[in-house]
């Protein structure tokens, strides 16, 4: 088998495989991928679901990334509250929706 060949039925596989993980089963947000790993030796099914309502819940005042003053701050070790929480919302049916005030937090079966 030539190298296009080969490159050819391996793609048409990943795909075949990626579709077939989706049938049966509800497709609304949910993403599929065939990733290649290992240098050919191994190839991984991945399964995404795109969340659309993300929310900003925690974000530390400024005043922390100022504590300490420039030698905390602006030197070597640093200390500085560079950081948010942020929260993935889906409608009540637990399936990805729009921003509605209706949404529920997100809670995976696993993760």
């Amino acid at each position: 088998m030539s190298n296009d060949d080969r490159t050819r039925a391996i793609t048409a596989k990943q795909q075949e495989i990626a579709k077939t993980a989706l049938a049966g089963r509800d497709k609304e947000g949910i993403r599929t991928q065939v990733v290649l790993a290992t240098g050919g030796y191994q190839y991984f099914l991945y399964t995404y679901l795109t969340v659309r309502d993300i929310r900003l819940v925690y974000a530390p005042p400024k005043s922390i990334g100022y504590f300490g003053g420039d030698p905390d701050n602006f030197e070597w070790p640093r200390h500085c509250g560079d950081f948010a929480f942020l929260r993935a919302y889906v409608g009540a049916d637990g399936k990805p929706a729009n921003f509605s005030k209706d949404n529920v937090p997100f809670k995976p079966k696993s993760f």
